[in-house]
């Protein structure tokens, strides 16, 4: 008799990859879960979103503690991406309509997420910088309350269409800011960003670029003259229809987005609360 093949789980898979078994992962998910409740934070976290935190940082209790602490305490430090952003109000909408900003539900076989940018209303006074970083958490919290056992992100950069105007608009600081939530903030380990369809202001974007992110994740900075050479990296069933791929386009992309968004508005409603108790603290 033949054994029945069946497809190991996304958690047990994550969890493999670790080299952590359920027993300790449930143990360190209650571990946090007791931290949690000893700490004057605005809510009792759900478990899942514990253990999202816990991949993300491999396990690491103290390190996802610092990064827990941080993710209340940055709703008041950097107000401006947090407040008037949930994913319902019309400005975020908006802020969908000016640019991709969007991943692929497929992870790669390295159980990394794949996320894309790329300009759809190319004049630099549509682009809002604050919302846009707005928009960043908001895909950074889906990823939190949707389980997705990633254990890194790749983003591919389509800069076709931008301008020195845009990298004017969105200033250091900006980056800056949402340097520190990416890297600080929300688990999640930077494997690669890939650029393509350079444009003139190339150099200064990767001078700012080396002066706001961590050196290690700068070396993983990759520059394609050939847009079609990102095909050489990720798989095509993943890359977008626009990078030369087979996978879902960039507007069915950005419509599962917005079917995700509404989902778990409820998660939405609750982080609106969570920061007007922060910003009043």
């Amino acid at each position: 008799m033949v054994d029945e093949i069946t497809e190991t789980s996304p958690r047990i898979k994550a969890l493999q990859s670790l080299g952590i078994t359920e027993d300790d992962a449930d143990s360190k998910i209650a571990a946090i879960e007791k931290w949690i409740g000893e700490k004057n934070f605005p809510e009792q976290m759900s478990k899942n979103i514990i253990e999202m935190f816990l991949i993300r940082n491999k396990f690491r209790v103290e390190v996802t503690q610092k990064k827990l602490a941080m993710y209340y305490k940055i709703r008041k430090q950097i107000p401006e991406f947090f407040e008037g952003k949930h994913p319902k109000h019309a400005n975020m909408k908006e802020t969908m309509n000016v640019s991709y900003f969007v991943f692929s539900p497929k992870l790669t076989p390295e159980n990394y997420t794949v996320n894309f940018f790329k300009l759809i209303d190319e004049n630099p006074k549509s682009f809002v910088p604050n919302d846009f970083c707005g928009h960043v958490v908001n895909i950074s919290e889906l990823k939190l309350v949707q389980n997705v056992y990633s254990l890194g992100d790749i983003y591919v950069c389509d800069l076709k269409g931008s301008s020195f105007t845009h990298l004017y608009y969105f200033g250091v600081g900006t980056l800056r800011k949402l340097a520190k939530i990416t890297q600080e903030v929300f688990p999640t380990s930077i494997k690669a960003i890939h650029f393509i369809n350079s444009p003139g202001y190339m150099n200064t974007l990767i001078a700012v670029i080396k002066a706001v992110l961590n050196p290690k994740v700068f070396k993983r900075i990759h520059i394609h003259e050939n847009p079609e050479d990102v095909a050489n990296f990720i798989s095509k069933d993943i890359l977008p229809k626009e990078f030369g791929g087979e996978g879902q386009s960039l507007d069915e992309l950005n419509d599962f987005l917005e079917r995700q968004f509404s989902k778990f508005q409820s998660r939405y409603d609750e982080l609106e609360r969570i920061n007007d108790i922060m910003m009043n603290k």
